[in-house]
C-alpha cells in the first residue's frame, strides 16, 4: 500500500474479501465490481468500497477529522474527509479478510427486521451522516447542496410511495451513485436502480 500511494492522497485503501463467522474456508475474494480512486464524496454516500481495517492514512488527517461522533463508522467519518479534501487511492484487490458476525457494527443495521425496517432504518441513518458531516465547513458547496439535497427527499420517504424527484436526482447523478458498475448496457441497470431507490430512497 505505501508503494503505490498516490503522491498528494491522504488516503488509500484496499478492497478486503469476506468470510463468515469460522468459516474461513469459505471466503470470497473481492467482488467483481470497477473500483477506482474517490474524488467525491457522492461515491462514499451512496457505495463506500472502505473498511477500516483495510485503509491507512496520514496523521495530519486525523486532526480535520476530530471529534469523532460515537455513532458514525469511524471508517467513514475519516475517509469523507479525505474525500471532502482530495482523492483517495485505491488498490482494487484483497489484501486482507473481513470477518462477518453477529456484532459487526456497521453491518447491524441491516440485520435489522424485515425489508421495509432496514430501508427505513438506512433512511433514518444515512440522513443523519449527511447532516452530521456537513455542519462542519468542509468539502465542495456543488456536493454540499447536492447531498442534503438528497438527505431531505429521504426525510420525506416512507419506503412505499414512488418519488420522481428521487428518481430524476439517481439519474442525474448515476455515474456517482454507481461508480462500481462497468458492464455492457450500464444505463439499463441504473434505470432498474434507480426505479427501485425512487422507492426505498438507498441502494
Amino acid at each position: 500500500m505505501m508503494k503505490l500511494w498516490p503522491p498528494g492522497s491522504l488516503f488509500i485503501f484496499s478492497i478486503p474479501g469476506q468470510f463468515h463467522g469460522r468459516d474461513f474456508e469459505s471466503r470470497k475474494p473481492i467482488p467483481r465490481y470497477f473500483f477506482s480512486a474517490i474524488n467525491n464524496v457522492h461515491k462514499l454516500v451512496f457505495n463506500t468500497p472502505v473498511s477500516g481495517h483495510a485503509c491507512m492514512f496520514k496523521k495530519e488527517l486525523v486532526a480535520c477529522c476530530l471529534p469523532f461522533p460515537e455513532d458514525i463508522y469511524y471508517d467513514w467519518w475519516i475517509s469523507i474527509h479525505a474525500a471532502s479534501m482530495g482523492t483517495l487511492g485505491c488498490i482494487p484487490e484483497t489484501l486482507s479478510w473481513q470477518r462477518i458476525h453477529g456484532n459487526n457494527f456497521s453491518l447491524k443495521v441491516y440485520s435489522t427486521g424485515n425489508k421495509k425496517e432496514k430501508q427505513a432504518a438506512l433512511r433514518k441513518q444515512w440522513t443523519y451522516f449527511i447532516e452530521t458531516f456537513f455542519k462542519k465547513s468542509l468539502g465542495d458547496e456543488k456536493e454540499k447542496k447536492s447531498l442534503l439535497k438528497y438527505a431531505g427527499m429521504l426525510k420525506k420517504m416512507n419506503g412505499t410511495t414512488f418519488s420522481l424527484a428521487m428518481f430524476r436526482y439517481i439519474l442525474k447523478n448515476r455515474k456517482l451513485v454507481f461508480h462500481y458498475k462497468r458492464k455492457p448496457f450500464v444505463f439499463i441497470s441504473h434505470l432498474k436502480h434507480a426505479y427501485r431507490m425512487a422507492r426505498s430512497g438507498v441502494i
